[in-house]
């Protein structure tokens, strides 16, 4: 096992520390808020394929995507986006 320096264990800290913060603010009540709000300003569509949960005989779960992390905690509107799972998984290149 290598040992780690000071300012590695500072860093893996903060990473630590950013997705504690990040995990318990995507299960508020605020962000759950703001989440169905942009869900229905969309009406239920993802802004890039144009999948639509209501009129699609497939079920594919929506989520609500942040542009960036700049405003994180005090997202506007813009900041926002309404992926289905796929485009919100190709947009961060997660295969699952």
């Amino acid at each position: 096992m290598t040992k780690l320096t000071p300012e590695e264990i500072e860093i893996r800290v903060n990473e630590i520390v950013r997705q504690c913060k990040y995990e318990v603010y995507i299960d508020s009540k605020e962000w759950n808020i703001k989440r169905r709000n942009k869900l229905a300003e969309k009406d239920y569509t993802c802004e890039r394929c144009g999948y639509c949960s209501y009129t699609s005989l497939v079920e594919i779960p929506l989520d609500v995507h942040h542009k960036t992390y700049k405003n994180f905690g005090n997202e506007s509107p813009e900041d926002l986006e309404v992926l289905c799972r796929h485009c919100h998984n190709k947009e961060h290149s997660r295969i699952f």
